[in-house]
């Protein structure tokens, strides 16, 4: 069962602000309601280029319910992970 949604609800409970959620490939929508609880506490929002994905589900629907997310490709997530460490 699919369950990124919950880690994410809880993480943003936790941790709010303070928290960046990212989204990567996957076959299904799970995530995008999780994603978009991280983006009500006011966490930070990244998620995998649709394209770059070897599944385009996940990153897509993620896309969809939170437009605000900085959209990267792999390799700029770990660059930009790199530069704001």
């Amino acid at each position: 069962r699919p369950s990124i949604d919950v880690a994410f609800e809880s993480a943003a409970d936790a941790w709010g602000r303070d928290l960046l959620a990212i989204v990567l490939t996957g076959a299904n929508s799970d995530g995008a309601k999780g994603l978009s609880a991280v983006a009500k506490a006011g966490g930070s929002l990244i998620v995998q280029q649709p394209q770059d994905a070897y599944a385009s589900a996940m990153p897509e629907a993620a896309i969809s319910a939170c437009p605000q997310a900085r959209v990267l490709s792999l390799q700029n997530i770990s660059s930009y992970l790199l530069s704001i460490a």
